[in-house]
C-alpha cells in the first residue's frame, strides 16, 4: 500500500524495463482497459501475457521504459515497429504510454516520453507515431506538448458501450531536414 505522501510526490526515475516489471505493467495496462477509452483492448491481461509481449518487443529491438517511484513501477512507455516487416517505413516507430491512475498529472508521462524521444533520436529513427482514441484528452495533450501533430484520423472505428470514437494518428518528425 502506498502512503499518501508517496502519491503526491513528483520524484521518479525512468529506467529500462525488466521482465520482473511485467506484473506492474499488467496492472497499469488493466487500469486503462477498466477505465475505457485509453486502449482499444477490452479484456484484462495477465502478467504472463505481458511477459510474452515484452519478449516479442525485445526481439524487435523495441524500447520499453518504466517510471519508478519509491520502488514501485508507476508508468511505462514503449516503442514498436510501425508496419512490421516493411523496410520502407523501418525508421518509423509507434509509441505508447500508460501511467498508474494514482500518478496522473505528476510528470510521469512526460519523463517516459522524453526518454523514448531522446533514445529514438539517438537511434536514427526519423518519425514517431502515436495512435490515440479521440476521447483521450490527456494523451493527446502530452503528445502535443512534445510537438506531435495530428496526421490523420479514422472516423468512428473505435466502439465502447455503443458509442463511436475516432482513432487519431499523431506524428513527430525527428529529423528536421525532412520538414513538416
Amino acid at each position: 500500500m502506498r502512503h499518501e505522501s508517496q502519491r503526491l510526490t513528483l520524484v521518479h526515475k525512468v529506467r529500462t524495463a525488466q521482465v520482473t516489471d511485467m506484473e506492474s505493467i499488467a496492472r497499469i495496462y488493466n487500469q486503462g482497459i477498466e477505465e475505457g477509452l485509453k486502449t482499444a483492448d477490452t479484456v484484462a491481461v495477465s502478467p504472463e501475457n505481458r511477459i510474452q509481449w515484452y519478449e516479442s518487443l525485445s526481439k524487435s529491438a523495441s524500447l520499453v521504459y518504466v517510471a519508478v517511484c519509491h520502488g514501485d513501477v508507476v508508468g511505462y512507455a514503449f516503442t514498436s515497429l510501425y508496419r512490421y516487416g516493411r523496410p520502407a517505413v523501418g525508421k518509423t516507430l509507434e509509441v505508447s504510454f500508460y501511467v498508474d491512475r494514482e500518478f496522473h498529472r505528476r510528470g510521469v508521462a512526460t519523463s517516459l516520453l522524453n526518454a523514448l524521444v531522446e533514445r529514438s533520436t539517438d537511434a536514427s529513427i526519423e518519425h514517431l507515431i502515436a495512435v490515440v482514441i479521440d476521447a483521450n484528452a490527456a494523451s493527446k495533450g502530452i503528445l502535443k506538448k512534445f510537438g506531435f501533430q495530428e496526421w490523420g484520423r479514422f472516423p468512428g472505428v473505435v466502439e465502447f458501450g455503443g458509442m463511436r470514437y475516432d482513432h487519431v494518428y499523431f506524428g513527430l518528425i525527428l529529423r528536421k531536414d525532412l520538414g513538416q
